[in-house]
C-alpha cells in the first residue's frame, strides 16, 4: 500500500482527547463531542473523550465512545486536546504544555468568561486550531480572531431517529422549555389567552430517544433560541417532518429559513403567536418533506465524519510545523544524528497504537518503527503482529518501492 501524504501514517500516532465535563443532563455540545470522537476512531484516528471521574460515561443517549479518564492519562507532546469554549477557563491547567485545540459551539458566548472591557491576550491566538459547528460561528471567530485557524465541522442528523412518517403524525406542538423560557411563556401564555386548546408538549429531560419520537408525532415545533451555535433542536424537528417555527439563533439561519420552515424574529412576539395560530389552521404551510429531505442531505452522519476527519486532516498536518515530538527529519545533520532510530509506540490498549504496556504476548505482541530513508526521502513504517495463526509482518511506505522492492 502506498500513502498518498505521510500525514495519513502520522495521525495515526497522536491522540486526540475532548475534554468534556462530568455532567449527564441532556446538552447538545457534549453530544457533539461523542459524535466527533466516534468519529475519529471510525476513520482511523485514535480520539477519546477526557472525563474526570473514573468510570463516568454519558448515559442519556446510546454511545460506544472511547472515554478516557484524566488520573489514568500521562499525554504526550504529540497528543492534542480539546477544549470547549465553555471550559476555556480551564485551558491552561489541562495538560499544560500539550497542543491544544478549542471547540467553541457557541460563538456568541465566547467572551462570557471575560470581564467586559478585558484588554489581554486570548487563548484563541495560542491554540493549533479552533472547531466550530455552523457557518455563522465560523464568520463570527474569524471576524474576532483573524490569525486563528478556524474549521467548521458539520452537526449531522441520525436518519434512524429524525424522520418524517405522515402516518405517526398528531395535532400537537413540541418545544423545548429550557430554551428562552421567557418568550416560551409568552408565547404559550398568549395562545392560552385566545382559545387555542391545541396540545403543547414540552420535550425535556428526556432521552434522545424520547424527543425524536416526540418530534416524530408533532405537527408543529416552536423553536425559541437564544443567541447559539447551532440549534439542534429546530433541524431534528425539521428532520421529522414538523411545520418548524421561531428564531434561529444566528447559527441556525443557514436552515431555519424558508421555504422550508418559518423563521421569526427576536421581537415580533405578536407574529409568532400568529405563525403559530395560521399553522394549525394550515393557513400558512410548509412542505415538510422537502424540509426533512433537506436536512438529511445537509447534515447527514456521512457529511459530518467528513467534515470531522478533514478538518482534523489539516490541523494534524500543522503540528509538523510545530516545535513539537514529530516525526519528520528536518535535516540531514539532524538525520545523521537519529539515523538508525525508529519510533516506538506502546502508550494505551484502549487505544490503538501499537503493543501494550505490560509487554508482548500472543494478544498484545504489536509494534511499529517508522524509519525515513534520506537517499530516496521515503518513509518506512514497519508492522509486526503476533497472534494464535502465526506471525505477521507488514511494510507501508510514502512511495512505491523500486528496486526489487529493497527500500
Amino acid at each position: 500500500m502506498v500513502f498518498e501524504n505521510f500525514f495519513d501514517v502520522l495521525w495515526r500516532f497522536s491522540v486526540i482527547y475532548y475534554y468534556s465535563s462530568d455532567n449527564n443532563k441532556p446538552a447538545g455540545g457534549t453530544f457533539v463531542n461523542y459524535r466527533h470522537v466516534d468519529a475519529l476512531n471510525a476513520n482511523g484516528i485514535g480520539a477519546a473523550i477526557l472525563h474526570h471521574e473514573p468510570g463516568f460515561r454519558i448515559d442519556w443517549f446510546e454511545n460506544e465512545t472511547c472515554i478516557e479518564y484524566m488520573d489514568q492519562v500521562e499525554g504526550s507532546p504529540d497528543d492534542i486536546v480539546v477544549i470547549s469554549a465553555f471550559l476555556e477557563h480551564e485551558y491552561a491547567s489541562v495538560f499544560p504544555g500539550m497542543k491544544k485545540v478549542i471547540f467553541n459551539q457557541g460563538a456568541y458566548c465566547t467572551f462570557a468568561l471575560y470581564p467586559f472591557g478585558y484588554t489581554g491576550g486570548y487563548n484563541y491566538d495560542d491554540a493549533l486550531a479552533t472547531l466550530t459547528v455552523s457557518e455563522d460561528s465560523a464568520r463570527y471567530l474569524r471576524h474576532a480572531f483573524p490569525n486563528a485557524c478556524i474549521f467548521r465541522t458539520v452537526n449531522g442528523i441520525d436518519p434512524k431517529l429524525y424522520y418524517y412518517d405522515a402516518g405517526q403524525k398528531r395535532e400537537q406542538i413540541a418545544f423545548m422549555p429550557r430554551k428562552n423560557p421567557d418568550c416560551a411563556k409568552q408565547i404559550i401564555c398568549i395562545l392560552r389567552a385566545r382559545g387555542v386548546k391545541y396540545p403543547i408538549v414540552p420535550i425535556d429531560e428526556v432521552s434522545r430517544e424520547e424527543a425524536a419520537r416526540i418530534m416524530r408525532e408533532s405537527k408543529i415545533f416552536m423553536n425559541f433560541a437564544e443567541l447559539e451555535g447551532f440549534g439542534m433542536p429546530p433541524a431534528e424537528a425539521m428532520a421529522c417532518g414538523c411545520v418548524t417555527i421561531g428564531h434561529h439563533g444566528g447559527g441556525g439561519r443557514e436552515f431555519l429559513k424558508s421555504p422550508c420552515a418559518i423563521p421569526i424574529g427576536y421581537e415580533d412576539i405578536v407574529g409568532y403567536v400568529k405563525a403559530v395560530e395560521a399553522a394549525i389552521t394550515d393557513e400558512i404551510t410548509v412542505d415538510v418533506q422537502a424540509a426533512s429531505d433537506f436536512i438529511h442531505r445537509e447534515y447527514s452522519p456521512e457529511r459530518e465524519s467528513e467534515s470531522i476527519v478533514n478538518a482534523w486532516r489539516e490541523i494534524l498536518e500543522l503540528t509538523c510545523a510545530l516545535p513539537a515530538n514529530n516525526f519528520i527529519i528536518a535535516s540531514k545533520a539532524e538525520h545523521q544524528e537519529r539515523r538508525n532510530e525508529t519510533a516506538l509506540f506502546s502508550k494505551t490498549d484502549r487505544l490503538w497504537r501499537s503493543g501494550h504496556p505490560n509487554g508482548l504476548g500472543k494478544k498484545y505482541a504489536h509494534k511499529i518503527s517508522l524509519v525515513y530513508n534520506l537517499e530516496n526521502g521515503t518513509f518506512y513504517m514497519y508492522y509486526c503482529a503476533v497472534g494464535d495463526q502465526g506471525r505477521g509482518i507488514g511494510l507501508l511506505a510514502s512511495k512505491a518501492l523500486t528496486n526489487g522492492g529493497n527500500p
